[in-house]
């Protein structure tokens, strides 16, 4: 699902800018009518006593739906939480400063990490359908 309000047709591409010797475009994955973005809010640095804030996004069908979001570091949960996004979440709520377009239900996340040593560096958070079968991420940052 793409925040950005493109078509679900649209065909995305990155191309780099630095270092100048890289000149073939990359391909994206094709949007997706269906599921949740995620964006890192304030940077997506944070030390280690502040809480990570992501913003979350889903289409419509999602609404309801339980989303197990979860932050690791080498394949470790440091902490997961849950949430479900609802009708309403988001209207007339901060975004980020992100231009979430009408129709996208959208909810800020706080996720406190546990005072530690080791949850530091590079982390990852995780979006996936609780309610899924299958473990495959919907949203990842």
């Amino acid at each position: 699902m793409c925040v950005c309000g493109c078509s679900e047709n649209a065909v995305l591409e990155l191309r780099m800018t630095k270092p100048t010797s890289i000149k073939v475009p990359v391909a994206l994955p094709a949007v997706k009518s269906s599921g949740v973005s995620m964006i890192a809010l304030h940077g997506g640095v944070y030390d280690v006593y502040t809480a990570v804030h992501v913003l979350l996004a889903a289409s419509p069908d999602m609404i309801g739906t339980l989303l197990r979001v979860s932050v690791a570091k080498r394949e470790r949960d440091v902490v997961t939480v849950y949430k479900s996004l609802r009708d309403g979440d988001g209207k007339g709520k901060d975004s980020g400063g992100i231009p979430v377009p009408d129709g996208v239900v959208f909810s800020t996340l706080e996720l406190q990490l546990p005072p530690s040593a080791w949850a530091d560096g590079v982390l990852r958070v995780t979006v996936y359908n609780s309610e899924s079968v299958t473990s495959a991420p919907l949203a990842e940052r």
